[in-house]
């Protein structure tokens, strides 16, 4: 006979079912149930980027109408009250976007949480036999914590990140074509550098995760049959396998900082701010910019 889940002892009536058919599917599922909240992290990091576009764009327009012949003063007021509600409504977007994003983060950790611990409760008897306390412990706890990162500041970066790489591709050719040179590059060095930064990182990253979960699990087994231990006179021999669990994990997380210190996409972004900064002295030299544009860009570098 049949059970209803409402009867049955270990399994508990849900509102919403994941997509379990892959990880990434998963993850969607449960971030798609927050489309208010997705919705405000988007339009937030939009909005942010091209309202802070406005500034050098009121800036060039500020010098064209000082140098006109006559100066044109009197549009200097309309456009510092323009540059100065437009920032107000970026920041308000721009909080926003985090609010949205660390929200989002929360409810995703919540229902991530929620749905491992109740798989947790349906498991056998065999099932917890056979699996390591402390492994279990390790990846409820600090695993669950990992999907908060990953929305915040993770994505939250991630698509600030972006949006801020579209916009001087539609905003340059106002000025000139030239500038969309750096730009591009940059844009495809950075991805191809990212893309390398994270096919190192991570085989690093999982031998950390699973160094902490065979350290915890072995800690929680000695703590637990720590009569047993003591009657055998096997302290020392703990401790030692304690030490080189603890050791893997210490020469594990000290290689990943040494990956994130080689982040190339930071270095890659000093040398396209220098290569931006080059762009209008050589054009201008070459007679094809205007000084309003040339002091504009020169400004913003």
């Amino acid at each position: 006979m049949q059970v209803p889940a409402e009867l049955n002892e270990f399994t508990l009536a849900r509102r919403h079912t994941a997509n379990r058919r892959g990880p990434i599917r998963w993850i969607w599922s449960h971030a798609t149930r927050h489309g208010w909240l997705i919705f405000m992290l988007v339009a937030g990091a939009i909005g942010n980027a091209a309202l802070m576009a406005v500034v050098p764009i009121m800036t060039g327009q500020a010098f064209n109408d000082m140098l006109a012949k006559p100066a044109r003063v009197q549009v200097l007021l309309p456009l510092a009250l323009i540059m100065g509600g437009s920032q107000i409504i970026r920041g308000i977007l721009q909080f926003g976007r985090n609010f949205g994003a660390e929200l989002l983060a929360q409810h995703v950790e919540v229902e991530i949480r929620d749905e491992l611990y109740v798989s947790l409760l349906g498991k056998s008897m065999t099932f917890h036999n056979i699996q390591p306390v402390g492994d279990t412990m390790a990846r409820a706890t600090n695993d669950v914590r990992e999907i908060n990162y990953m929305f915040s500041p993770g994505f939250n970066l991630v698509i600030g990140s972006l949006t801020f790489l579209v916009m001087p591709l539609i905003f340059a050719p106002r000025y000139h074509p030239s500038l969309l040179l750096t730009p591009i590059l940059f844009s495809v060095t950075y991805f191809i550098a990212l893309w390398q930064y994270l096919h190192s990182l991570t085989p690093v990253t999982d031998a950390v995760r699973n160094s902490f979960g065979a350290m915890n699990s072995r800690l929680s087994e000695a703590l637990d049959g720590i009569e047993t231990v003591k009657s055998a006179s096997q302290e020392q021999a703990e401790s030692g396998r304690f030490d080189l669990l603890a050791r893997s994990f210490r020469n594990a997380f000290v290689r990943q900082g040494d990956i994130e210190a080689r982040f190339l996409p930071m270095l890659l972004f000093g040398f396209a701010w220098q290569a931006g900064c080059c762009t209008p002295c050589c054009s201008s030299a070459r007679g094809c910019w205007t000084r309003a544009a040339w002091w504009l860009t020169s400004g913003c570098c």
